[in-house]
């Protein structure tokens, strides 16, 4: 699991403490103009680059949408892969 959150924070160029908000494409690092329409979290330059993200983004778009606001400074995001659930969702660690 650790290994998968860091290959996502990798491929996202995120980090546990980030608060700024990238305005560079989830996939190709330029800049990006357009959001997700469901989750509004990943951005992307072209629906070329959504196309190629869409088989990651779409195990965590929902959970993206659902998210509840971050708690405090300390909590930082995590995938969590529930045994008893058939996709992964985001929590917030401390």
């Amino acid at each position: 699991i650790t290994q998968l959150i860091h290959n996502h924070r990798q491929i996202h160029n995120m980090t546990p403490a980030s608060t700024t908000k990238s305005q560079a494409c989830f996939v190709c690092k330029q800049p990006a103009e357009q959001r997700c329409s469901t989750c509004s979290n990943a951005r992307y330059c072209s629906t070329v680059c959504q196309k190629k993200d869409w088989k990651m983004h779409k195990m965590l778009c929902k959970s993206f949408a659902d998210l509840e606001p971050r708690p405090g400074p300390a909590f930082f995001r995590a995938i969590l892969f529930p045994s008893n659930e058939p996709l992964p969702r985001f929590v917030w660690v401390e």
